[in-house]
């Protein structure tokens, strides 16, 4: 069995930072990454998502657990990233390591892993 990634300590989070989900535990409310409206911003020129909104994550489970029970990432497809985003310090989100189409951002989004 392999071990699981541990909790990072909030005083280690900086605003913006990427986070590795094989080095640190991160979660997302729910088993279903398919994109709500919400979860992405298009750029009206080039017609492409934009790297800087995506899927909500948290680095706390509780804080997720509402929206569907609390799945832990064990990776990500290397067209991704996910970064510290918004108010709230333990708030990050799944975005495209670079613009792309929508399509393509949610056929990255698809391959995530959860923990079991």
């Amino acid at each position: 069995m392999t071990d699981r990634p541990q909790p990072i300590n909030v005083s280690e989070i900086t605003r913006g930072m990427e986070l590795d989900p094989t080095q640190y535990a991160v979660f997302r409310g729910g088993a279903s990454f398919q994109l709500r409206p919400t979860e992405y911003i298009m750029d009206k020129v080039t017609g492409l998502v934009k790297p800087t909104h995506g899927a909500s994550l948290d680095i706390e489970p509780n804080n997720v657990e509402k929206f569907g029970g609390a799945y832990q990432i064990k990776s990500i497809s290397p067209e991704l990233k996910i970064v510290q985003r918004g108010s709230r310090i333990s708030h990050f989100e799944v975005v495209p390591r670079e613009a792309m189409q929508l399509k393509d951002f949610q056929a990255a989004l698809n391959k995530i892993e959860l923990y079991n």
